[in-house]
């Protein structure tokens, strides 16, 4: 028997040097038994309807980018209208699990960045093979999406349909695009879920690709698309398929944006120290920004909370910002900080800065560049999700076979200098079968310590990612 390994990529990538521009039946999983399992029933899949290569077609291709202020303006209101669609329990579900997760993976002296938009997408197209397994109700629930008020798949669809289509060519001042696709082992055609595949095409706008796994070329392709869809930044996420490799799912995400005010030009950058949570100074570089009317924080962050410093960086239109968090005193732990955020909601703090100051102020940066890299599963299993992990369960929303996870893998990279940022994100979901600062000027932003940096859209309030740098490591 075969393995089935569902890849899901994940790229995010953010430069801020400038730039251009389901279960389709609505049912949730069976109920679950007496001890709140419902094990996986050969009975419960006699009506499987597979998909065949003519059921399905590729997505229709997207309208060309907007060239003028008219067709700018009329794109604008299109993603607008699409984000007033996307509800408040849906994002701050999958925020809260991205920051629950975020704290989770965090370790003290560690940089580390993750992208809860990545994993949202990943998780969500995950859901669409529990099927009626017993898996599907946990799943809903370990993400937060039962206590959001959430119970069928149908409804999450179309919360991520709003939310993706929000997303598409709504600021001229940066780049961002989505792609999916899966890919099929010709051994496989015949064997898959017809309405999986087809609520991948339809919700998540994938691709669908038959190839023989055995082909050295399929590397290639796999590749080839990532390569694409990344712009280039991300060239290879496989060397080779593995011999009981049934299927690959990929989301690839691209964000490329400048920012509103200059920075210092290279000539300029002042040679410093950024001071570490064990105390060590670090030689560092940083750049200076300035800001004019936007908001700035210093103070507790919430009642009874961390005193905090907390500045917002908008992009183009101000539809989305990268936000900074580091602790008022110099000898605040950013590691107790990130912990106190996620008990939280890290949604007040977004609240917090955004309703306060707005007035002239300037930020100084350090020059930043680190990887991330970390098998996440004991991290989900101990946070609660046991049934994709347990072989009496499985994921019959895609095939008839037991399927269990085996790994989900989530790697990462950040850079950050005065031209810009970058960033990107892969995630893998693996099935198988069977410092010391003194007196800070208020409006003077200078992080030389470790600190907390997220990028959100401003409009629907989602989490694109968030890290933590311990360390600039900049070369």
């Amino acid at each position: 028997m075969k393995k089935l390994i569902v890849l899901i990529g994940f790229f995010m990538i953010l430069s801020l040097a400038g730039c251009g521009g389901s279960s389709s039946s609505g049912e949730k999983g069976a109920e679950p038994d007496d001890d709140g399992s419902a094990p996986f029933n050969d009975d419960e899949t006699g009506d499987f309807e597979v998909v065949s290569d003519d059921d399905f077609t590729e997505p229709a291709e997207e309208d060309a980018a907007p060239q003028t202020y008219e067709e700018w303006e009329n794109a604008y209101a299109k993603a607008d209208a699409q984000a007033e669609q996307v509800q408040a329990p849906f994002v701050e579900a999958n925020t809260n699990f991205g920051m629950t997760l975020f704290a989770k993976l965090n370790e003290r002296g560690e940089n580390i960045m993750i992208s809860p938009l990545s994993i949202s997408i990943a998780m969500a197209m995950t859901l669409g093979g529990a099927g009626n397994s017993g898996t599907f109700d946990e799943l809903m629930d370990f993400l937060g999406y039962k206590a959001a008020g959430y119970d069928d798949y149908m409804t999450l669809n179309e919360q991520f349909d709003f939310l993706l289509q929000s997303l598409t060519y709504f600021d001229k001042d940066f780049e961002l695009s989505l792609a999916n696709s899966m890919w099929l082992d010709d051994d496989f055609r015949g064997k898959v879920s017809k309405t999986f595949v087809n609520d991948l095409k339809k919700y998540y706008g994938a691709g669908y690709f038959v190839e023989d796994f055995a082909d050295s070329k399929t590397v290639g392709k796999i590749n080839s698309w990532v390569n694409n869809e990344t712009n280039g930044k991300i060239t290879e996420i496989i060397d080779k398929i593995d011999e009981d490799t049934m299927m690959l799912l990929l989301n690839a995400v691209y964000f490329r944006a400048n920012w509103m005010q200059q920075v210092d030009s290279e000539g300029e950058i002042e040679q410093g120290y950024f001071v570490t949570s064990s105390g060590s100074r670090k030689p560092a570089k940083f750049f200076r920004g300035m800001l004019r009317e936007r908001q700035f924080y210093n103070g507790p962050a919430v009642r009874d909370g961390m005193d905090i410093r907390m500045l917002a960086v908008p992009f183009g239109r101000w539809a989305a910002s990268i936000y900074f968090f580091m602790p008022w005193d110099s000898d605040g732990s950013v590691d107790d900080m990130i912990a106190e955020m996620a008990e939280n909601g890290i949604g007040k703090y977004f609240d917090r800065v955004n309703d306060a100051y707005r007035d002239y102020s300037e930020f100084e940066l350090p020059r930043v560049r680190f990887e991330y890299k970390e098998s996440v599963e004991d991290d989900f299993y101990g946070m609660g999700l046991k049934k994709p992990f347990d072989d009496n369960y499985g994921f019959d929303g895609i095939v008839k076979d037991k399927l269990i996870i085996s790994e989900i893998l989530h790697n990462t990279y950040f850079s950050m200098d005065e031209k810009g940022v970058e960033a990107s994100a892969v995630t893998k979901v693996d099935f198988e079968v069977g410092a010391g600062v003194d007196g800070f000027d208020p409006t003077l932003f200078r992080f030389d310590r470790p600190f907390v940096f997220a990028v959100r859209d401003d409009r629907t309030g989602t989490l694109l990612f968030i890290g933590k740098v311990e360390e600039p490591e900049f070369d």
